[in-house]
């Protein structure tokens, strides 16, 4: 199983220990400056330089899965229309999207993640990959709520930063479009959609800063306008969302009972413990005391069995 490190400075974990819950960022207001156009671009690229392929592909992955399902997709009349209504909504939207992010990285001691969001006294926080999380608050009225764009249980999903993978990731988010459209869908539910395709877009970063190796967990929905909160940041107020682990009752229950749209999409306000497993002491010149300090709050606020070590890289 793998282990994600969520890198922050002493303030945020205190927060953490104490709320039982990370925040996750809205996109825009991320450090990347290419953060929101960088994979949309190279939708567009694709778009424009491989149209008849992705047109082949879409129409023979519409054919398989209508075959494999036994299922009628619906017409779609205007593939290219469809697809240039998608990338419209895309970029005219791409400012407000209410996309949220929670940054980690597979790799638990990394200097360039420490000199970024470890200020002052940073630390690491080691989460299993297979745990799942949710943003806390959230009640989407049943009417709202659309289970094939809905992204309210999110999960984890790793950033490509080599050229080709990219291209061919994006490839395959405008066959998936194709495959899966009709044409009702040019008028309803554009937002939810365009969320959809921008959480594929937004697992692309410049081969810049594949030393971060980074992983996200991504929340979208429209409903996540009305439960952000904000703190100061770089960019002045920045919207976040609160990201919680479901309290083990609501679990079983949730996999248990026949669900409903209003069930699976309302989230608890208060989350359980976080499945953090480790805590690391970023490089300093007082680490020792800092783990001390890192101890006492976890036996304090009820991470007792959470493991503390001490990062291996030289202070300087």
């Amino acid at each position: 199983m793998t282990t994600y490190w969520h890198y922050t400075d002493a303030g945020a974990l205190a927060s953490i220990l104490q709320t039982n819950a990370l925040w996750a960022t809205a996109a825009q207001y991320l450090n990347d400056r290419e953060e929101v156009t960088h994979g949309l671009n190279l939708l567009k690229s694709i778009w424009r330089e491989d149209r008849d392929s992705v047109l082949r592909s879409g129409r023979m992955h519409r054919e398989e899965a209508e075959d494999r399902y036994s299922i009628s997709i619906g017409p779609l009349t205007d593939e290219v229309g469809y697809v240039d209504n998608m990338l419209g909504a895309l970029e005219a939207n791409l400012k407000d999207l209410p996309l949220f992010i929670l940054c980690a990285s597979t790799a638990g001691d990394s200097l360039s993640q420490w000199r970024a969001y470890g200020a002052g006294q940073g630390y690491a926080v080691a989460m299993e990959s297979a745990a799942g999380a949710v943003p806390l608050g959230v009640l989407v009225p049943e009417a709202q709520y659309e289970p094939a764009a809905s992204s309210i249980y999110p999960a984890w999903q790793s950033v490509t930063y080599n050229d080709s993978e990219k291209r061919m990731k994006m490839h395959s988010t405008l066959v998936r479009a194709l495959t899966w459209g009709r044409d009702a869908h040019l008028e309803e539910g554009s937002e939810l959609r365009s969320l959809l395709t921008y959480q594929d877009i937004a697992t692309l970063k410049h081969s810049g800063f594949e030393d971060e190796r980074e992983v996200r967990f991504m929340a979208a929905h429209p409903s996540l306008d009305q439960v952000f909160s904000v703190r100061a940041g770089r960019y002045g107020l920045t919207p976040y969302v609160r990201i919680g682990a479901w309290p083990s009752e609501m679990l079983e229950e949730r996999f248990i009972m026949e669900p409903s749209p209003s069930f699976l999409a309302t989230t608890p306000d208060v989350g359980a413990p976080l499945p953090i497993t480790e805590v690391r002491v970023g490089p300093s010149p007082h680490m020792e005391t800092a783990e001390r300090g890192l101890r006492r709050a976890l036996d304090r606020f009820g991470y007792g069995h959470v493991r503390t070590s001490l990062s291996a890289i030289p202070y300087r």
